[in-house]
């Protein structure tokens, strides 16, 4: 009987993936577990396609977010604090900036006269030109820009349909009265905590501090926007 002497593997384990002695014997001692082998393959495929499409997912959703984030923000930097941020503290920040918006965000309610009901709501007060980028959409068009010189607020559509309100009505909120301008079709975008819970309402940050509703126990938050 004559026995053939086995040639070494190559020492190089790439050259050896090509080796036609290595794919013979792999398939010779498969035959015995031909089923378990088609499994494994088959969740080798499974595991690298589900990764792939996760990659691919996770790239497409990454590219879309770095695309809309400066509108997302609306600007280029927020600050926030639950306290009410210092002069020396805003200086320092705006210095960094071209331009610059404080806002501050609370729960309040706003009541509806002559005696039509009262609702919580989520004030906004905004100085500046915020949101830098991207717009506030109103009707009437020109409600935005009337806002940022006081005296006015800006509602949602559904509010004003609940207490049968029209623009040029007068509401109360804290120690203040204000008139209707408008309603928002679509808001600035939003950052604070309580974002969904009340309707929106939009008011110039000076008639905010004159309100009398910003003391020591006020659930503002307070943000700057920095562009």
């Amino acid at each position: 009987m004559r026995i053939s002497k086995v040639k070494p593997l190559p020492t190089s384990l790439w050259r050896s993936l090509f080796c036609r002695w290595v794919w013979k014997m792999a398939w010779r001692d498969s035959r015995s577990q031909r089923l378990r082998l088609v499994v494994f393959s088959l969740a080798i495929v499974s595991g690298v396609a589900a990764l792939t499409a996760i990659h691919s997912l996770k790239t497409s959703v990454e590219g879309g977010i770095e695309s809309e984030a400066k509108s997302l923000l609306g600007s280029d930097l927020r600050v926030s604090s639950r306290k009410k941020l210092k002069s020396d503290e805003i200086e320092s920040l705006a210095k960094r900036a071209e331009r610059v918006s404080r806002e501050v965000s609370f729960p309040s309610m706003l009541r509806f006269l002559p005696d039509r009901g009262a609702r919580l709501m989520q004030v906004r007060g905004m100085d500046g030109a915020y949101p830098f980028y991207g717009r506030v959409e109103t009707q009437p068009i020109e409600a935005w820009k009337q806002l940022r010189q006081g005296g006015g607020i800006l509602l949602e559509p559904s509010v004003l349909d609940q207490f049968s309100a029209k623009v040029g009505d007068k509401v109360e909120l804290g120690g203040i009265r204000l008139t209707i301008f408008g309603v928002i079709k679509k808001p600035a975008p939003r950052g604070n905590r309580f974002s969904g819970f009340a309707p929106e309402v939009y008011v110039q940050l000076g008639d905010i501090e004159r309100s009398g509703l910003l003391g020591k126990n006020s659930m503002a938050s307070h943000q700057l926007h920095l562009q």
